[in-house]
């Protein structure tokens, strides 16, 4: 059998046609199996990563929260320190008035503040009725605490009311400051 051009030229390309089917089955398509493979990995290792960083990123920030906890602490003890100090001390005139047989204080006491002595400081607006002799009782209890109360202003008036149990009574009005440790 004679080869014509013609024939030659359908060899060629059926040979050609072979040799890229053979390429692209053979090669390419592993390849791209491969390459998608390979996409997913670097995907995957770039979420590791950013959740990594994410979780640095959260152990700094822990860390600098931890330092300024550190930092405040000693404000913070002091604080919590200084509120039940300030509860003793509400307890202790709240004590000091039922001894002195005085049922109706009002007490009115603002947050202390921490001075650098170790003492703490807050004033204080106390309101009562009660006799003369009650309230020297009070004043004499308020001398014996381990507190120093400091008047500024102490207003006494008489009580008008028609009740018997009135007679003699005072209405007492005292603004001072209160230092204790």
């Amino acid at each position: 059998m004679k080869l014509t051009p013609k024939i030659k030229l359908l060899i060629i390309a059926a040979l050609g046609i072979t040799a890229v089917l053979v390429i692209v089955f053979a090669v390419i398509l592993p390849q791209q199996r491969n390459i998608i493979s390979l996409d997913q990995d670097i995907y995957d290792q770039r979420v590791n990563y950013e959740f990594i960083t994410q979780q640095r990123q959260d152990l700094v920030h822990l860390e600098r929260q931890i330092m300024e906890i550190a930092a405040n602490h000693g404000r913070v003890s002091s604080t919590l320190f200084s509120q039940q100090d300030t509860l003793e001390l509400i307890t202790v005139l709240e004590n000091i008035a039922r001894e002195s047989n005085i049922n109706n204080q009002d007490l009115s006491l603002s947050n202390p503040i921490a001075l650098e002595s170790g003492l703490f400081m807050s004033t204080i607006n106390i309101k009562y009725n009660s006799s003369y002799t009650e309230l020297i009782n009070w004043a004499l209890a308020i001398e014996q605490q381990p507190f120093y109360l400091i008047i500024d202003t102490m207003t006494l008036s008489s009580e008008n009311s028609p009740n018997e149990d009135a007679v003699g009574k005072i209405s007492v009005q005292i603004s001072s400051k209160v230092y204790w440790q």
